[in-house]
């Protein structure tokens, strides 16, 4: 696989491993998962969510989909 995969709220600022940082809370978000499989095979990826608890976020769910994820 490639490059890892992160959870994030998007209240939390940026930090220097987050990588390429991607919102995620919208309706149909995996319309967009060939591109986030894309960029994730090149470079750590960030999902973002507005969700208070990331484990049962799109985000989370997402991540998990791109294959395991770190908080």
């Amino acid at each position: 696989m490639g490059a890892e995969i992160r959870v994030s709220r998007v209240y939390d600022g940026p930090s220097p491993g987050d990588g390429t940082r991607v919102l995620v809370d919208r309706p149909g978000p995996r319309e967009a998962l060939a591109r986030l499989r894309a960029l994730a095979a090149e470079r750590r990826v960030t999902p973002l969510t507005a969700t208070k608890d990331l484990r049962i976020s799109q985000a989370a769910v997402l991540a998990d989909i791109l294959g395991g994820a770190t908080s």
